[in-house]
C-alpha cells in the first residue's frame, strides 16, 4: 500500500475515532452528537455498528435515538457493507419501541429513492432534520437530491441551513419564568395534537361519502 494511502486511511481512523467520542458523550448537545454520527458513518464497518447498538440500548437521548433508528432503517435498503449488523440492530425486539419516533418534534433521517431497470436510471431524495434536545422547534435540515444515470451518481442538489436563537424569541410569548420550557412543549404538543383532530374530522366525512358511493356502484 502506498505511503499516502497509508498516511490518509490512518487520518481517517483517527478522525472517525474522535468522531464515535462526541457521539457517545452524553453531556453535549444532540445536534453535535447526530452530526458526529453522521461523520462515523460515512466509512461504516461492522467495529462501528457494534457500538452504535451499544449506544442504542443505553441512550436516554431521544433525539439521537430516534435519529439514529430512522437513518440504520434507511440505511439497510442500500448496498451498505454492514448491511448484516444493521439488520442485525433493527430486529432487536428490545430497541424497537425504545424511541418515539413522531416526525413531528424529533429528529430523524427521510430517504425516498426510485430505480427503473428498464431505463437504467433513477434517483434518491435524503433529508435530515435535527433538533435540539434544549428546543422543540428544529435546529437545523438538509436535504439531497442525486440522480443515477446509465451507473453514474449524480448530486444534482444540496441545500442545508441551521437556525438558533429562536427559543429566545419564543420566550417572549409565553413568558420568562423558569417553568417556560415545559409550557413551550406543552403547549407545541396540544397544538400538534389539535392539528390531528382536525384533520381526522374533516377527513371523516370524505371517507363516509365515499362508502356511499361505492354502495350504489
Amino acid at each position: 500500500m502506498p505511503s499516502d494511502v497509508l498516511m490518509r486511511y490512518f487520518v481517517w481512523i483517527v478522525q472517525k475515532e474522535s468522531m464515535l467520542t462526541l457521539l457517545e458523550n452524553r453531556e453535549l448537545d444532540s445536534e453535535l452528537r447526530i452530526n458526529a454520527y453522521l461523520a462515523a458513518m460515512r466509512c461504516v464497518d461492522d467495529q462501528t455498528m457494534t457500538r452504535v447498538q451499544t449506544l442504542l440500548e443505553s441512550e436516554e437521548t431521544n433525539q439521537v435515538g430516534s435519529f439514529i433508528w430512522t437513518h440504520l432503517t434507511n440505511l439497510q435498503e442500500t448496498a451498505s457493507p454492514a448491511k448484516m449488523s444493521i439488520r442485525r440492530i433493527l430486529e432487536n425486539v428490545q430497541l424497537q419501541n425504545r424511541f418515539d419516533l413522531d416526525k413531528r418534534k424529533f429528529s430523524r433521517n427521510v430517504e425516498l429513492s426510485t430505480f427503473s431497470e428498464t431505463l437504467n436510471v433513477g434517483g434518491s431524495v435524503e433529508s435530515n432534520l435535527i433538533w435540539s434536545a434544549d428546543s422543540f422547534v428544529p435546529r437545523s435540515a438538509m436535504v439531497n437530491l442525486t440522480v443515477d444515470v446509465f451507473g453514474q451518481s449524480v448530486n444534482l442538489l444540496e441545500l442545508g441551513g441551521r437556525v438558533q436563537g429562536l427559543e429566545d424569541l419564543l420566550e417572549r410569548v409565553f413568558g420568562p419564568d423558569s417553568n417556560s420550557r415545559q409550557r413551550r412543549a406543552f403547549v407545541h404538543d396540544n397544538v400538534l395534537n389539535s392539528i390531528d383532530r382536525k384533520v381526522c374530522h374533516n377527513l371523516s366525512p370524505v371517507t363516509v361519502s365515499l362508502n356511499k358511493t361505492n354502495k350504489f356502484d
